[in-house]
């Protein structure tokens, strides 16, 4: 048996100038799979959040988002776009430990996009800075645990062969 999920391409708001090529998670992505593995009042952690895609679905929905964005430009963006910005927190998603969150319901995320005919690759073109290994033991556990190599990019804190995490077994 084959399943198939089709969604459309689509998004509530534009990007701002500079970002308007910019690939990001579709909203109906987003609330597809946070309506199936979340419930209202469950705690949503987006540890890559881009643009904010997830952090603004997961509010709409009445969930209690979070978000992690490397880049600060758009940490700062996000910041702008949700209910919460003091849930956007700029910084590194392999230090998830380091950072004052609550236990996490789901962690929906997606991993650096690339489309065909892009000029780069974004996950041979950033240069991640070295960080001493977190401890496995963190507070943080599951498939967004921060317990990934220093010299991984953040993407390896997820599994990149799941984007949803449900640890209540829903």
């Amino acid at each position: 048996m084959r399943t198939v999920l089709t969604l459309p391409f689509e998004h509530d708001r534009l990007l701002p100038d500079g970002y308007a090529d910019e690939v990001r998670t579709p909203v109906a992505f987003v609330e597809r799979f946070l309506a199936e593995f979340s419930a209202p009042g469950d705690v949503v952690l987006d540890p890559f959040a881009g643009f904010g895609t997830t952090l603004q679905v997961a509010e709409r929905l009445d969930r209690v988002a979070y978000g992690v964005e490397y880049e600060s430009d758009r940490a700062a963006l996000v910041a702008d776009a949700v209910d919460r910005p003091d849930r956007v927190i700029e910084g590194d998603a392999r230090a998830l430990s380091e950072y004052d969150l609550p236990p996490v319901d789901c962690c929906l995320t997606s991993p650096l996009f690339m489309i065909e005919g892009m000029a780069s690759d974004p996950s041979r073109t950033t240069t991640w800075p070295a960080r001493a290994t977190t401890s496995a033991t963190s507070a943080t556990s599951g498939p967004c645990s921060a317990s990934s190599r220093p010299s991984s990019p953040p993407e390896a804190a997820c599994s990149s062969t799941s984007r949803t995490s449900n640890t209540r077994g829903r």
